[in-house]
């Protein structure tokens, strides 16, 4: 599902990505994605899905759902951070910096090293 700021994009050579829409402030909670969290054990690193989940904790991966599951991967200079809220399964996805229209959105697909409590309340339409 798209928003009013935010859209899937076809990427030569990453295919889809997600792509603003319109100026994003910095620390701006953009979207916040369900997941669906299993042991680690469940994912083997030959599976199809093991390079699609999150790391959670260690122990726990996610499989992401919606645009959340979309964000291409940065490791340098990536423009969206992301916390993971465990307690009600779900993924917040925040810019870095201001995000100008047209740019594609990355994050890096490290571990999140921030508490949830962190995440401001600046938030731009969500479902």
């Amino acid at each position: 599902m798209e928003s009013s700021i935010l859209k899937i994009t076809e990427y030569p050579g990453m295919g889809r990505g997600v792509q603003a829409t319109a100026h994003i402030k910095a620390d701006t909670v953009i979207e916040i994605s369900h997941l669906i969290i299993m042991p680690s054990d469940n994912i083997r690193n030959k599976d199809v899905l093991a390079k699609y989940v999150f790391n959670i904790n260690g122990r726990e991966v996610a499989v992401v759902l919606g645009i959340g599951s979309l964000f291409n991967d940065k490791k340098i200079d990536n423009n969206v951070r992301y916390v993971v809220n465990e307690s009600d399964r779900v993924i917040h996805f925040i810019t870095i910096r201001d995000i100008e229209a047209g740019e594609q959105l990355f994050i890096s697909y490290d571990s999140p090293t921030e508490s949830i409590d962190k995440v401001t309340n600046n938030r731009v339409n969500l479902p």
